[in-house]
């Protein structure tokens, strides 16, 4: 799933850039993650983050684990959240599988992953 948002000049960080994920970063971020889950979803376990760089920009990747939604609600999912920032534009993308498909996914989500790019 992509989401983009547009806003002013200087509203968010220029791609090449990272900032210092302190204690109000990281709760934004958990907030973030919460508001994706479904209400018939919970998070398991903990929320990681990181900074990575993917092809002409920096992200935040956003790992987490969740409870199923429509299916069998025993099998975990394995999410990724990556959030791109640059100057006026601000983009999510989040990948996620079940766990106990994460082979069938992996190439696949690499190759999405990868093929992010800032057009100007």
């Amino acid at each position: 799933m992509f989401s983009y948002y547009e806003g002013d000049s200087g509203d968010f960080i220029r791609r090449d850039e990272t900032e210092y994920i302190d204690s109000d970063y990281s709760q934004l971020l958990c907030e973030i993650v919460e508001a994706e889950i479904a209400p018939n979803a919970r998070l398991i376990g903990s929320i990681n983050y990181q900074w990575v760089r993917v092809n002409n920009a920096n992200a935040i990747m956003v790992t987490y684990r969740r409870t199923g939604n429509n299916f069998d609600y025993s099998i975990p999912v394995s999410c990724r959240m990556l959030l791109f920032q640059d100057n006026n534009r601000f983009v999510k993308m989040i990948l996620s599988d079940r766990e106990n498909e994460a082979n069938l996914w992996a190439e696949d989500f690499e190759q999405v992953i990868r093929s992010f790019e800032w057009k100007n």
